[in-house]
């Protein structure tokens, strides 16, 4: 559990420096003056997203290790998976890579959970 933990933590820093890093294209496409008006919206649910990613990671922290209903929690890593999953199918290799890194801690955090909640069952 302590691997899960410190695996979370890696990737929440990593989630809030790509958002820090969306907010940045953010701010460099609302100068920009030729550019279309879609670049912002791009840029602002990137870093939206990112920041949903975080907080869910933050949550795994948190919650992973505490007792009680998990249900809620291994549905949102699912949940987070599914897209990154879709994204290994991608046509670029910068896409299937990235999406291939960041699946690892909602991945596995819903593996541990599922297999501790079989266990204590049992």
């Amino acid at each position: 559990m302590t691997l899960l933990r410190i695996v979370n933590a890696f990737y929440a820093a990593l989630f809030l420096v790509m958002a820090l890093v969306s907010l940045v294209f953010l701010g460099a496409s609302l100068k920009e003056q030729a550019g279309p008006p879609g670049n912002v919206w791009v840029s602002a649910g990137w870093a939206l997203l990112l920041l949903l990613y975080a907080g869910l990671v933050f949550t795994n922290m948190r919650r992973a290790g505490a007792d009680g209903p998990k249900e809620r929690l291994i549905a949102l890593n699912v949940a987070a998976s599914v897209p990154m999953l879709a994204g290994l199918f991608a046509a670029e290799p910068s896409g299937r890579f990235l999406s291939g890194v960041a699946v690892l801690p909602f991945a596995l955090t819903a593996a541990v959970l599922v297999a501790r909640r079989r266990s204590n069952t049992a």
